[in-house]
């Protein structure tokens, strides 16, 4: 309701045509001097001073390894001056995305999110199940015309829920998940695979998973299967994306774009606060 008017919003024309970005990559091509003054600031511990122009740098050009550098061991003093430990868990959290290549996960090993694997495997199957995320590759399901079932029976269960099933269908590019309400065998004959584990089986998958993502042969020699082969099952998983949750498909040149806060390279310098009174009078 208040778009297009100055003031209120983002509608300065000067702001939403600026080419900032552009401009900041042609400048650092040609004058290298924002680089050696965020060197310089950082060498003098002037650490604030030295993010805020690599931020700079990063934004015209997220490729810039030495920018990238400079902003992640000034983000790792600021984290370590910080009082506020939300503050510096940021801090430290963004300078280890920053010390990774563009496109790259700077987390591996949490394909779950950040949830540990003991507390997932804690979660009632129902919850848990319904917590998962899917990367579809829609146009070639749908391109091949996908039309197939996966079925997961978890027998015996330590949560004393009984026994319980899962239906995993595909269609086309489309993907439903609903929890078995019926018999283990009118189950069976609406899948076309499907396998059998018990929850202990289950949650070493899980772990197995957040330690080394996507080696699960161990744990896949104790499934049962019921109907169809491993085989079918894995040219079912082939329509899914492995992509890490944690990065997009491809670099953004901002958060909005990724669909998502990224800490380090699109996130602004919070601006530095002075310290509480009784801080500084003890220093």
């Amino acid at each position: 309701m208040v778009r297009g008017r100055p003031g209120r919003s983002r509608a300065d024309p000067a702001q939403t045509g600026r080419r900032e970005n552009d401009r900041v990559g042609e400048e650092r091509q040609e004058h290298p001097a924002a680089a050696g003054q965020a060197l310089k600031g950082k060498q003098r511990e002037d650490f604030q001073w030295a993010a805020e122009l690599a931020t700079i740098l990063i934004r015209a050009n997220p490729s810039d390894l030495a920018a990238r550098k400079i902003k992640a061991e000034a983000f790792r003093k600021l984290g370590a001056r910080a009082q506020n430990p939300n503050w510096s868990d940021w801090f430290f959290t963004a300078a280890m995305e920053l010390e990774n290549k563009p496109g790259s996960c700077f987390l591996p090993f949490v394909p779950g999110g950040l949830v540990s694997p003991v507390i997932q495997a804690a979660v009632p199957f129902g919850s848990w199940i319904e917590a998962w995320s899917w990367h579809v590759d829609g146009q070639r399901a749908a391109a091949d015309k996908v039309r197939m079932s996966l079925g997961l029976w978890i027998e015996p269960a330590k949560q004393d829920f009984g026994s319980e099933g899962y239906v995993l269908q595909l269609r086309h590019g489309i993907v439903e998940v609903t929890a078995w309400n019926g018999t283990k065998a009118d189950w069976l004959s609406k899948v076309d695979v499907a396998f059998q584990m018990p929850q202990h089986v289950l949650d070493e998958a899980i772990l197995a998973n957040a330690i080394k993502p996507g080696q699960l042969g161990a744990v896949l020699d104790k499934v049962t299967w019921l109907k169809g082969t491993q085989e079918e099952a894995q040219r079912f998983s082939q329509y899914f994306d492995t992509l890490p949750a944690c990065e997009p498909r491809s670099p953004c040149r901002g958060a909005e774009r990724c669909g998502r806060l990224r800490l380090s390279t699109y996130a602004a310098v919070p601006e530095e606060r002075p310290a509480p009174r009784s801080v500084r009078a003890a220093a």
